[in-house]
């Protein structure tokens, strides 16, 4: 096949890194890229006994806390994860309860799966920007029940609080890190680039790093490493990741394109 623009990354080896593989592998694929997906962390469910701190409610608060904020108050997702977990819950929700995710990925999946409209995303799609496009999108202080993983950052809920609203936080998973054999790292250091889609999957690959380093000999130079947002590449950079490519908009879409300017076409002759 000849190169053509709408290949840009034929003949590229690029590790991706979420917990499952999904649209950004399609996306790749399409546009040439070869693809190794190489899971940097796991999605756990919580239960009663897995949440140390008496005072964080877990999942089987979930309904009632959405009974709790009635027909105008706002369920926040920031999640695809957080979406497939609230799903059930929503069945015998206020009808007029308000949707809000932090990206277009959690609200398809959140829309998807419950039958509900998202009235709320924002344009940039971090907990900041959905903190300010929120307090922009309302009138006044409101009841909204935040639907997060259990290492989620405080930024929303602080802010969220810090504007008057009245906020209850439901946590509904935790991410853990995943070791990587010393076989799947060296085969990760050989490729053109690693996606850093959290900053759990940066910690990963900088503990994978430290594991390995002594022991293998990988290429000199190591995979390009590229991160979603600016949050992930803050996270990269205090774990000692060098060198993060950034993308402007926190989406696969930004993603995408700050690979394609990164990386040069491979050899068109390259099978």
């Amino acid at each position: 096949m000849e190169e053509t623009p709408e290949r840009p990354l034929r003949g590229r080896l690029v590790v991706t890194t979420r917990d499952e593989s999904g649209e950004l592998e399609r996306r790749l694929a399409e546009l040439g890229a070869r693809v190794h997906h190489l899971p940097l962390i796991r999605i756990v469910d919580l239960d009663a006994e897995s949440l140390v701190a008496g005072d964080v409610e877990g999942p089987e608060h979930l309904a009632d806390a959405l009974g709790g904020v009635g027909d105008d108050g706002w369920l926040i997702i920031t999640s695809r994860h957080g979406a497939t977990r609230c799903v059930d819950a929503l069945v015998d929700a206020p009808l007029g309860l308000r949707l809000a995710a932090v990206g277009t990925a959690t609200a398809a999946v959140l829309a998807e799966l419950s039958g509900r409209s998202v009235e709320l995303v924002p344009q940039r799609q971090t907990a900041s920007g959905l903190l300010e496009a929120f307090n922009d999108h309302v009138d006044g202080p409101c009841e909204i029940v935040v639907a997060q993983a259990q290492q989620a950052a405080p930024t929303l809920v602080d802010g969220l609080r810090a504007a008057g609203h009245r906020v209850r936080v439901i946590t509904l998973y935790r991410t853990e890190l995943v070791e990587v054999t010393p076989e799947q790292w060296s085969a990760a250091r050989a490729a053109d680039a690693i996606t850093l889609m959290s900053g759990t999957s940066a910690r990963a690959w900088s503990v994978a790093n430290s594991r390995a380093a002594e022991t293998i000999a990988g290429p000199p130079d190591g995979p390009l490493l590229c991160a979603i947002g600016p949050s992930t590449a803050e996270v990269a950079a205090s774990v000692g990741l060098e060198d993060v490519h950034v993308a402007t908009e926190h989406s696969i879409d930004g993603l995408l394109a700050v690979l394609i300017e990164a990386l040069a076409p491979a050899d068109p002759n390259e099978n």
